[in-house]
C-alpha cells in the first residue's frame, strides 16, 4: 500500500527542510568553535542541532512508504537526512534515457 501523495510530499518537504537545518546548525557550531568560541552560542545552537537531528531520525523511522535503507540513512548524523531525501527523490523520479 502506498501512502497518499500529499502526505508523502509534505514529509519530503519537511525532511528536506530539517536536513538543511541540521547541516546549517552544525556549520554554525563548527564556525563558532573555530573562530569565535563564544560559549552562549554553543549552548544555544547545540541543543537545536540535537533536536533537529532527532526530528530527522523520527521522520525517517515513522514516515510511511520509505524503504528500510532509507530509514537506516536517517540515523546517519549530519548527512542522513540529505541522503534519505536524495533516495526518496530518486525513487519518485521517472527514469531518464
Amino acid at each position: 500500500m502506498t501512502p497518499p501523495a500529499r502526505a508523502t510530499s509534505t514529509l519530503f518537504v519537511c525532511l528536506l527542510a530539517l536536513s538543511i537545518a541540521e547541516v546549517a546548525t552544525l556549520g554554525l557550531l563548527l564556525l563558532n568553535l573555530a573562530v569565535l568560541h563564544i560559549r552562549p552560542i554553543a549552548q544555544l545552537i547545540g541543543p537545536v542541532h540535537g533536536a533537529v537531528y532527532l526530528a530527522v531520525v523520527m521522520i525517517a523511522v515513522f514516515a510511511p512508504g520509505l524503504r528500510r535503507r532509507d530509514r537506516a540513512l536517517g540515523f546517519v548524523p549530519v548527512v542522513g537526512g540529505a541522503l534519505a531525501v536524495w533516495r526518496m527523490r530518486r525513487a519518485v523520479a521517472p527514469p531518464t534515457l
